[in-house]
């Protein structure tokens, strides 16, 4: 619980690439937690803050990334 406050920290202190970093770290190696969970919501949300802003590639690609971890 300590990387997903400290990613959500990152997030609302407006340094999106680092709680993104972070964020994977708990989708990719720790994907069967609630924390893993949570940092997903948080990824979309990101993603389509990207895509409202109109950076649609960087959204796509995280979409694309979100996807191929929850299959």
């Amino acid at each position: 619980s300590r990387l997903l406050s400290m990613a959500d920290r990152y997030r609302n202190e407006g340094e999106i690439h680092q709680a993104l970093e972070i964020y994977w770290t708990l989708i990719d190696e720790y994907s069967d937690t609630s924390q893993a969970k949570g940092a997903a919501t948080q990824v979309m949300e990101i993603a389509e803050e990207f895509d409202r802003d109109g950076a649609r590639r960087m959204a796509r690609s995280i979409f694309e990334r979100l996807l191929t971890r929850t299959d």
